[in-house]
């Protein structure tokens, strides 16, 4: 799970939140973010290795991949977007 802000520190709802996967492991997230920025992404396999996720909203994305081990857990992962874009 995690969380999609602005530059701005400030939520961004209806987000996409995309998988990339590493050969072995993929996972989906549960539809756009919601109001507070949330998102879940489920199905990944924890022995699978490292996948990165991107957020987007309308033209902003983020700017590189975040790397997740699902293995190995470390709390909500932030996404960031450009904030005036994602208005």
């Amino acid at each position: 799970s995690g969380v999609v802000l602005g530059d701005d520190d400030r939520p961004v709802a209806g987000a996409t939140v995309a998988v990339g996967y590493s050969g072995s492991n993929s996972g989906t997230a549960t539809g756009p973010t919601d109001a507070e920025g949330r998102f879940t992404v489920r199905g990944l396999n924890p022995e699978g290795g490292v996948v990165g996720l991107t957020a987007r909203k309308g033209d902003a994305i983020t700017a590189a991949p975040v790397g997740v081990n699902p293995g190995k857990p470390e709390g909500d992962v932030r996404l960031t977007v450009p904030a005036k874009h994602a208005a």
